[in-house]
């Protein structure tokens, strides 16, 4: 803040806070009182963006979630159709043996 009188720079006292001395004129004022204030909810263009990049993280999760259920029923799936073809090559090996014995 600046001297009402002189317009330099006040120099905020030591003692008290709320007041600012000024060095030229040698005179002290009360410096307007400025509370703080604290606000825990952002901006409304700032709340906008951080929701939308949830709700698209929270779309890619659930995607990916899909992509892994695809994949786990295929390796069901061969994993089942390697077992049916492994009984069967020894089904038909033991065929083939008993066969030419």
């Amino acid at each position: 803040m600046k001297c009402p009188h002189c317009g330099k720079e006040l120099a905020i006292s030591k003692k008290d806070s709320s007041y600012g001395l000024c060095h030229t004129c040698k005179k002290r004022y009360k410096l307007p009182s400025q509370q703080q204030t604290y606000s825990n909810i952002p901006p409304k263009h700032i709340r906008e963006k951080s929701e939308r990049t949830i709700r698209e993280n929270y779309r890619n999760m659930l995607e990916i979630e899909d992509e892994e259920d695809v994949s786990e029923t295929k390796d069901k799936v061969i994993l089942t159709i390697m077992i049916i073809l492994f009984l069967l090559i020894i089904a038909v090996a033991a065929y083939i043996f008993l066969f030419f014995k």
